[in-house]
């Protein structure tokens, strides 16, 4: 069989708030909410310089709807992998002739963790309790720490993170600079890179104040502006999330691998 009927739909929630997140993050940009300006710092001629910084010159908050969009989404997600735990574990229970309790069902979660020891911490504590050995084994083996080199980054890890962290506090965004063009280059020039200033603003400057440094290219020779054109592109990005990409594009990511690992399972273990 696919899915479990209330895993499905939990799954299609989650990937309806997903487009819901990209329609609302694109009707964001749409009101031209950013602009950046260029200094030319570092040499003798006007214009011309080492150094070309890249400043907000307008900067607009993104509305908060963008957080709580992708906070229903990840919940929806999240939730769908604890329903699908409890599927796998109400076969195993009735493939041994035994009644869940409501305690049992409670304890039951589809454990997402960031190391072996864990794993099985959660497993002492109930959350797989009359799970088929086999299913809990593929369980494990996709678990962020067998992966990812980074267990932060692994999308489970991503969605469970990200849905505590909601049940906790806002999840916030912000823009960032998405996509950083550099057409019409000079050849020996075309690998210069910028250098992202991704910590917190200086003191007593807010995130997007206007003047707060975006990032800079910084040249080994004074270059003119008009020789190294560059256009910036704009996105909203999660600040917990590293490294940015737009927002929608990470919560829709994390909602495939969720369906993916899922279908898996049930594939294999819920006939």
């Amino acid at each position: 069989m696919g899915l479990p009927r209330n895993v499905a739909l939990k799954l299609d929630r989650a990937a309806e708030h997903a487009q819901a997140l990209r329609v609302a993050h694109d009707d964001f940009l749409a009101t031209g909410p950013y602009a950046y300006r260029r200094t030319v710092e570092g040499g003798a001629s006007e214009g011309e310089g080492t150094d070309h910084v890249f400043r907000w010159e307008r900067y607009t908050e993104p509305p908060d709807c963008l957080g709580l969009i992708a906070g229903d989404a990840v919940h929806n997600a999240r939730s769908g992998l604890d329903h699908l735990a409890v599927a796998l574990a109400e076969r195993g229970a009735s493939a041994n002739g035994v009644t869940m309790t409501g305690e049992d069902e409670r304890r039951i979660q589809f454990p997402i963790v960031s190391c072996p020891a864990r794993f099985v911490e959660q497993e002492r504590r109930g959350c797989l309790k009359f799970v088929d050995p086999a299913a809990r084994a593929l369980i494990e083996a996709r678990q962020p720490y067998e992966v990812a080199t980074h267990t932060a980054e692994a999308h489970l890890m991503r969605i469970a993170s990200l849905d505590n962290t909601d049940k906790h506090r806002a999840i916030t965004a912000v823009a960032h600079a998405i996509t950083v063009g550099q057409i019409g280059w000079p050849a020996d020039l075309s690998d210069t890179q910028p250098e992202r200033h991704a910590g917190p603003p200086p003191p007593g400057q807010a995130y997007g104040e206007a003047g707060t440094e975006i990032f800079r290219f910084v040249f080994a020779s004074p270059q003119r502006e008009m020789d190294v054109p560059c256009d910036i592109g704009f996105g909203c990005v999660l600040v917990d999330v590293v490294p940015p990409i737009v927002i929608w594009a990470n919560v829709e990511g994390w909602i495939k691998t969720v369906r993916i690992v899922a279908e898996e399972i049930a594939c294999r273990f819920l006939p």
